[in-house]
C-alpha cells in the first residue's frame, strides 16, 4: 500500500532559500523503505523529480498547507458590544436559527444570563441585541453551558454556589427570532460529592432523548471530581426526575472539561486537566439508554506541563481528536490522538498554535484538515490562527494568524456562520463588554491538486483532497491513439478505447452487442438510410442499393394500379 510521508530538507533545498519557498518535499514511497538518490541541487524520490527552484503545490486533503495563503484569515469585518458594561465571564453561542444566535455569560455580580443577538451570516455584519435574560439572579453562578435540545427548546447546565452548593440543569424556550421565554420549564439538580460546584461543565446529546453532562467539582480540599452523568430531556423540555446513570471518571479535574463522541461508536472522549495539572483524555462507554460503563475504558496523560485544557474535537472522517492545551505564559499546544472503535488511546503527536502564551483556548474544524483556535495569547489580547492536522495525525505549522482584539480578551469562543465567515465571542475586560467580532476563514487555493507520475501511471489527489484512480497509459488511451473521425468508448468498466467511425456508419449498440460502428445499408442488421431527395409523405418505400426510395401510388377504381409504367395491382 502506497503512502505519503511529509519531510523538510534544507540540505537538498540550500541555505539561500527562505522559510516561504521552502516547501515540504512530498514522498511517495513504495511499501518498502525507498532509497533517496540526494544531491544539493535536487531530490529525486522513485519517480518524482523536487529542485530547490521548484515550488510543490501544497494546499490539499492529502497534502496539508504547511503555509497556506496569507490572506487565508481576513481583518476583522465587524466588531460590536452585545453586552455593554456588565461583564464577568463569557461562556459558549450556539445558533437559533438563520441569522440568530445565543450565548451564556456571568455579569458583574457573577449571575447567570442568556443574550440573544443577529448576525447577517453571508455578510458577517452584527445585527441588534434582541433579549437577555438574567436567569440566576442574585446567585454566584458558573460553567453556564447551553445546547438546543429540539425546535425552541433548549437547556442550560450550570451551578450555584452563593444560595446552595450545586448543580442544575434546567430547560426554557427561545424563539427563532431570539425572544426568550423568562421562566423554567423544569429543573434536575445533579449530584454533588464535594462541598462547592463545578469548575467546568459540559454537555452533549447522546442518542433520543438521552445526553451526557459531565462537570468538574471544585472543593476547598482534594479531592475534586470529575463526573459524568446522563440524563433524560424530551422535546416539551421535560427532564427525568433523576440522573440515569452516573461515573467519577477522574478522582481529580481541574477546571474545564470537553466531552466528544468517538465516531459512530458508543465511546466518548473526555479532556480535562488532572492534579499534577496535565492534560489527558479519557474514554468512556456510554449506551445509547444513557448507561455508563464503570470503569473508564482507558486514559492517556497527553504531558506532563502546567496546563489549562480546552475543548476536545475530532479531526473530520478520521480516527484523531486534536485538543487545545493553553501552557499560560509559555505556549499554546495542540496535542493529536488516535482513538480506536474500541476506546484505546494512542498519543500521536503535538503541535503549537502558539509559542509564547496562550490562555483558555478553543478549537474549532474549518475543513478536514484545517483547524482554528481563538485564545487569549501575549498581554491577553485576543488571537486567531489556524492550524492543519496532517494525515498521519501530525501538527503542522501556524498557517495564519490575527490579533482579533489589543486589549484584555476573555474567554474567547468561536463558531461557524457558514461557507467562509465565523464569529468569535469574548470578554473585553478593559471595556467591560461582551463583544462579538466577524471575519472569513478561506482554507488556501495556492494549487487545485497534485498530479505525480509513478512509473509508466499517473497518479493524482484533485483540488478536495480526493485521490483519484491509476490511469493506465500503457495498456489505455494516448493522444496518439486518436486520429481522424475517432471517439472514446468502454465496453467494460476501466477499459477505455479508440473508436474509428468510419464513413457510411453509426454508433450505436445493438441488443446484446458492444458499442460499434454499426454500417449503413440494406444488408442484415445494418442501418437503413433514405434514397431520395424528392420523398414526400405518404409515399410507399422501395429498396434501392443505397437505401429506401420514395414511390407514389396512382390508383384506378376497378382496374390496374399504375406506377411509373408498371403494373403493381390488379
Amino acid at each position: 500500500m502506497t503512502y505519503i510521508v511529509k519531510r523538510k530538507f534544507r540540505g537538498a533545498l540550500g541555505d539561500d532559500v527562505d522559510n516561504a519557498e521552502m516547501a515540504s518535499l512530498l514522498q511517495h514511497i513504495q511499501s518498502t523503505a525507498p532509497t533517496l538518490p540526494l544531491s544539493f541541487d535536487d531530490l529525486t524520490v522513485n519517480n518524482l523529480v523536487v529542485k530547490k527552484t521548484n515550488k510543490i503545490p501544497v494546499g490539499t486533503n492529502k497534502y496539508p498547507a504547511l503555509n497556506p495563503s496569507s490572506t487565508a484569515i481576513s481583518s476583522v469585518i465587524e466588531t460590536k458590544n452585545i453586552v455593554s458594561n456588565n461583564l464577568l465571564v463569557t461562556y459558549n453561542c450556539i445558533k437559533l436559527a438563520d441569522g440568530f444566535y445565543m450565548m451564556a455569560y456571568k455579569d458583574n455580580d457573577s449571575d447567570g444570563h442568556v443574550v440573544t443577538f443577529a448576525i447577517t451570516e453571508s455578510t458577517g455584519d452584527i445585527g441588534a441585541t434582541i433579549d437577555d435574560w438574567e436567569f440566576a439572579a442574585n446567585d454566584t453562578t458558573n460553567s453556564v453551558k447551553i445546547i438546543k435540545i429540539s425546535g425552541t427548546m433548549y437547556a442550560v447546565v450550570y451551578s450555584r454556589s452563593q444560595a446552595a452548593n450545586r448543580i442544575d440543569v434546567r430547560t426554557f424556550t427561545v424563539s427563532d427570532v431570539g425572544v426568550i421565554t423568562k421562566s423554567f420549564i423544569e429543573a434536575l439538580i445533579l449530584p454533588v460529592t464535594n462541598d462547592e460546584p463545578q469548575g467546568g461543565s459540559d454537555i452533549i446529546h447522546i442518542s433520543g432523548d438521552i445526553y451526557a453532562i459531565v462537570y468538574s467539582e471544585r472543593a476547598s480540599v482534594n479531592p475534586s471530581l470529575g463526573v459524568v452523568v446522563t440524563v433524560d430531556i424530551d422535546s416539551a423540555g421535560v427532564i427525568g426526575n433523576a440522573v440515569v446513570d452516573s461515573l467519577d471518571f477522574a478522582t481529580v479535574s481541574r477546571g474545564g472539561v470537553s466531552i466528544v463522541r468517538v465516531g459512530s461508536t458508543d465511546f466518548y472522549a473526555i479532556a480535562y486537566t488532572d492534579n499534577n495539572r496535565d492534560p489527558v483524555v479519557v474514554t468512556v462507554d456510554i449506551d445509547s439508554s444513557g448507561n455508563i460503563v464503570d470503569p473508564i475504558t482507558d486514559s492517556k496523560v497527553l504531558a506532563n506541563v502546567t496546563a489549562i485544557t480546552g475543548n476536545i474535537v475530532r479531526v473530520p472522517e478520521t480516527a484523531f481528536y486534536a485538543i487545545a492545551v493553553s501552557i499560560a505564559g509559555t505556549s499554546g499546544v495542540i496535542y493529536v490522538v488516535n482513538i480506536n472503535t474500541s476506546g484505546s488511546i494512542t498519543i500521536k503527536g503535538s503541535g503549537f498554535f502558539d509559542t509564547n502564551d496562550a490562555e483558555t483556548s478553543r478549537i474549532l474544524s474549518v475543513r478536514d484538515d484545517l483547524f482554528t483556535v481563538v485564545y487569549r495569547g501575549v498581554d491577553n489580547d485576543g488571537f486567531i490562527v489556524t492550524v492543519p492536522i496532517n494525515s498521519d495525525g501530525t501538527v503542522g505549522l501556524i498557517a495564519d494568524s490575527l490579533e482579533f482584539n489589543t486589549t484584555d480578551v476573555q474567554t474567547p469562543f468561536i463558531l461557524s456562520l457558514g461557507g467562509d465567515k465565523y464569529v468569535i465571542t469574548y470578554g473585553a475586560v478593559a471595556e467591560d463588554d461582551i463583544r462579538g467580532a466577524t471575519l472569513t476563514i478561506t482554507p488556501s487555493v495556492e494549487s487545485a491538486g497534485f498530479t505525480w507520475n509513478e512509473g509508466s501511471n499517473l497518479r493524482s489527489f484533485d483540488e478536495n483532497g480526493i485521490e483519484r484512480k491509476y490511469v493506465h497509459y500503457d495498456d489505455g488511451v494516448l493522444n496518439a491513439d486518436f486520429d481522424a473521425n475517432t471517439i472514446l468508448k468502454a465496453d467494460t468498466d476501466d477499459t477505455p478505447v479508440a473508436l474509428t467511425v468510419t464513413e457510411q456508419t453509426v454508433v450505436g449498440r445493438q441488443t446484446g452487442g458492444s458499442i460499434a460502428a454499426i454500417p449503413i445499408g440494406i444488408t442484415d442488421d445494418d442501418i437503413v438510410e433514405i434514397d431520395d431527395a424528392g420523398v414526400a409523405a405518404e409515399d410507399f418505400g422501395m429498396f434501392t442499393a443505397n437505401g429506401l426510395k420514395g414511390v407514389s401510388i396512382v390508383t384506378y377504381e376497378e382496374t390496374v394500379v399504375i406506377n411509373q409504367d408498371t403494373v403493381v395491382y390488379v
